[in-house]
């Protein structure tokens, strides 16, 4: 058995009731309880899952949170949740500290404030994804997924769940791994329903009243059935979220129709397994399901199996073997599979035992409390979570930090679907930005902060060289279009197209370039048009380098410092995350410099400007003493360029091409002995 060195586990979940997930967080906490581990579990208040957990040995803990919900997701709903996660990320940390925990086990995507509360406490955090949002805007899947990196590992119930995470936030697919749920049998699983003559067929659907569980999927399947002169009964063995009343209600009247009266039962919340006793088949017709519990239990309980094809629900029927797939939202393809098997009971017994054969392997509570441990042994060991605890504080950004990114995201977004406030305004200079593959789908985050600025340029180019974001852009490209942005083709020249494009087609500048990863303050093109005034004739930048020297000659980037003047300099090396402004005398060189950059300085674009500027006797300066480092965009792993250029030399080589003769000079003039800056 795996140990877990008597550590402390502290499980948040969101959730009071004995669905899906709450079973699941059962099963972690005898894995936990069973390896030796003391278990305290959080939850936002009182409801049968609290003597669940009890029974399974952990010690429950009420404490109200907010819990992501679809609803939440509006502009009205998100401050409403800013709120709520700015007053229970406080509680949050001090549950966690005074709980003595050894690692937060955060149970869902739809409490992120306590992976946050873990790292503030300077615990480890395991997440345990449950959601598959494949159809939510990438920004919000980002959104949800960009606490995890502060994460040390993540557990994620199915290969749909994993691959929608690390469709979101890249860099989790080295701290995710998939470990499908555990099911508890019944005592026994039970022989097929006796059926006499004139019996009607019964299907049974176990789950919540919701759209995303197909429920109005099975009554028009249902109807149709009967329709076809078949005799079927169906039972909802399950109740509504809170706010989906309409849903039930919308049923309820669907179900007292002429064509299905007295043939559903609403049952509420009951026992999944005299349920699926009384059944002759189990219908899963989920529109969206990351994993599936219910199909599991179906197949435990000997009872053939329809369900959608999608997601988690592919994953464990296999179609023809262990059960039949239909398409997810085809009330006919439900019925057709439905009538296949009531029409041929002894392939339907035959896909029933594999069934059954398959989840006792594949599914068991054995394996999935093994791989759960597995995953939270090294987490939990107290001598180990502090030293890694450290480290991953030094790694990743700030949890504060990344809180204020994820709410100016969300208000951004929010902007972005509702506003018709134009982007471009009367400030007397064009904007450049381009982006590429995934960063297409948030570069719109960015835009919308110039956007929201005190002043705004008269021109918003975005610069890309994908046809397809011409010609169909994503809907938030296509609503700042229609406010005044401009969307241009042109080749691949890497971080360059920020600059040559515009230069190359006859720009008059002046210009400012930003990133597509970066979330600018409402202040930042007043503060580049200021020292614009000031310099007129300058590159002037929010955040620039100072050349060293080591030993009479230009030092590794690695040590050149932060710059502190604001007066232009030789040794100022302008870059371009926090937003550079180019006057028209640096357009200017740029267009007559040409291409020479495609072979000193491919992928510098810093260190090309800042040479072009050096050899045209441009000067450049900081806008203010002190360098600006602004929030990014969540999920957009930004520094990969960066750790390319810095850390990986690029930058050394591109300097070491670029500053030659007049210009190396130039900047050994102005730059400072290496250790002589503060």
């Amino acid at each position: 058995m795996a140990r877990l060195l008597a550590g402390h586990v502290l499980i948040a979940h969101p959730s009071t009731e004995l669905y899906g997930s709450d079973l699941q967080t059962v099963e972690t906490v005898r894995a936990c309880v069973e390896a030796g581990a003391r278990v305290t579990v959080v939850l936002p208040g009182p409801g049968p899952l609290v003597a669940r957990l009890e029974e399974a040995g952990a010690r429950v803990v009420v404490v109200p949170f907010p819990v992501v919900r679809k609803a939440a997701l509006r502009p009205a709903g998100l401050v409403r949740l800013a709120l709520g996660a700015a007053r229970a990320l406080p509680r949050a940390v001090g549950v966690v500290r005074r709980a003595g925990a050894d690692v937060v086990l955060v149970s869902t995507l739809t409490v992120p404030w306590w992976v946050l509360a873990g790292r503030l406490a300077r615990v480890r955090v395991v997440v345990h994804v449950h959601e598959a949002e494949a159809d939510a805007p990438r920004p919000v899947r980002a959104a949800l997924a960009a606490p995890l990196l502060l994460s040390s590992a993540v557990v994620a119930n199915s290969r749909a769940a994993r691959d929608v995470l690390v469709g979101a936030v890249g860099r989790l697919a080295r701290t995710t791994r998939v470990v499908h749920n555990g099911v508890p049998g019944p005592a026994r699983a039970p022989e097929p329903r006796p059926r006499s003559a004139g019996d009607p067929a019964h299907l049974v659907l176990v789950g919540r009243l919701s759209p995303r569980k197909g429920t109005d999927v099975a009554l028009e399947a249902l109807a149709l059935l009967r329709r076809d002169g078949r005799e079927v009964t169906l039972t909802l063995a399950g109740t509504c979220f809170a706010g989906y009343e309409w849903f039930e209600r919308r049923l309820r009247d669907r179900a007292g129709e002429p064509d299905l009266v007295g043939a559903v039962t609403f049952a509420g919340y009951a026992d999944a397994w005299e349920q699926l006793a009384a059944a002759d088949v189990a219908l899963v017709p989920s529109r969206v399901e990351p994993f599936g519990n219910v199909a599991v239990e179906a197949m435990l309980a000997r009872r053939p199996v329809v369900a959608s094809r999608t997601q988690g629900l592919a994953e464990i029927v296999r179609d023809g073997v262990t059960g039949l797939l239909v398409p997810p939202g085809d009330p006919r393809a439900l019925a057709r599979a439905v009538a296949r098997l009531l029409d041929a009971p002894d392939q339907a017994r035959a896909l029933a035992r594999a069934a059954h054969r398959e989840a006792r392997e594949r599914f068991s509570v054995t394996r999935y409390r093994e791989q759960v441990r597995a995953v939270l042994a090294p987490a939990a060991a107290p001598s180990v979570a502090r030293s890694l605890a450290k480290l991953l504080l030094t790694d990743l950004p700030g949890a504060g930090r990344l809180l204020r990114a994820l709410a100016r995201s969300a208000a951004l977004a929010a902007r972005n679907r509702w506003s018709s406030a134009p982007l471009t305004g009367d400030a007397p200079v064009d904007l450049c930005v381009t982006t590429y593959g995934r960063r297409a789908a948030t570069v719109h985050l960015a835009l919308e902060s110039v956007a929201a600025g005190t002043v705004r340029p008269r021109r918003a180019i975005l610069w890309v060289d994908e046809e397809r974001l011409v010609t169909a852009p994503p809907a938030p490209l296509r609503r700042l279009r229609a406010r005044g942005l401009e969307i241009r083709r042109c080749e691949d020249l890497g971080p360059h197209k920020k600059q040559f494009p515009y230069v190359t087609a006859g720009g008059p500048g002046p210009f400012v370039t930003a990133d597509d990863d970066v979330l600018y303050p409402r202040g930042w093109l007043a503060g580049l048009l200021a020292a614009h005034r000031r310099l007129p004739g300058c590159v002037v930048a929010h955040r620039a380098h100072r050349v060293t020297t080591v030993a009479g000659t230009i030092g590794p980037y690695a040590g050149w410092v932060a710059e502190t003047a604001t007066e232009p300099s030789a040794a100022t090396l302008p870059t371009g995350v926090s937003g550079v402004l180019y006057p028209p005398a640096m357009v200017a060189a740029l267009r007559e410099a040409g291409r020479a950059f495609l072979a000193v300085a491919p992928r510098c674009d810093d260190v090309w400007v800042h040479a072009v500027a050096v050899r045209a006797g441009v000067g450049v300066a900081q806008v203010s003493a002190t360098p600006r480092d602004y929030l990014l965009v969540p999920g957009t792993q930004a520094g990969a360029l960066f750790q390319e250029n810095g850390s990986g030399g690029g930058n050394d080589q591109a300097a070491a091409a670029a500053y030659v003769g007049e210009v190396r000079r130039a900047v050994l003039r102005d730059a400072a002995p290496a250790g002589s800056v503060a």
